[in-house]
């Protein structure tokens, strides 16, 4: 049996945001599979019907842990910080002072369906007026590359076994 965490992130609660925010700052999420997902998840999908001017990305991994890393993961996280910088960084800007960086409007960007675990996904990839699943179960992204790389990203694992060393299994099993 899987000990949960009580608190969503590093063993302390989520920070009270008052009326604070951090609308027009694309932010991305990045999950393994062996994270106690759903408990974290969850306060992201609240995060975002709270602030729903947060573009908020969601990258699932499964079969990893929260340490894990490979080629793929990369490559997309690449990806994400080319695009936030592309969109946020003003074209004209003198170098002498700090640019006033474009905020991002989520409802400019594309939706895919949120992560579980061994499920695929059943709703199409969309701009975020033409989506036709339930925003509130959705996370934003610049485009339609990203959504596609999102929905694409390990499709294939849906319902195989978790392929965990003997040692990971016994210490989760606590």
């Amino acid at each position: 049996m899987h000990r949960r965490p009580t608190a969503p992130a590093a063993g302390h609660p989520n920070p009270d945001w008052g009326d604070r925010n951090i609308d027009g700052v694309p932010g991305l999420m990045v999950m393994g599979e062996y994270e106690w997902s759903e408990d974290r998840l969850l306060p992201a999908l609240d995060f975002q019907v709270k602030h729903p001017r947060t573009p908020l990305a969601m990258l699932a991994e499964p079969g990893s842990g929260h340490f894990n890393y490979n080629d793929r993961l990369i490559a997309f996280l690449d990806m994400f910080i080319r695009k936030a910088a592309t969109q946020r960084l003003p074209a004209d800007e003198p170098l002498d002072k700090a640019p006033v960086l474009n905020p991002i409007d989520p409802k400019d960007g594309w939706l895919v369906e949120r992560w579980h675990l061994n499920q695929g996904r059943t709703v199409p990839t969309a701009p975020y007026a033409k989506y036709t699943g339930d925003r509130a179960q959705a996370f934003w992204c610049f485009d339609e590359e990203m959504a596609e790389a999102i929905q694409n990203y390990s499709a294939d694992q849906p319902g195989k076994r978790p392929q965990t060393s003997q040692s990971h299994r016994r210490a989760h099993a606590r």
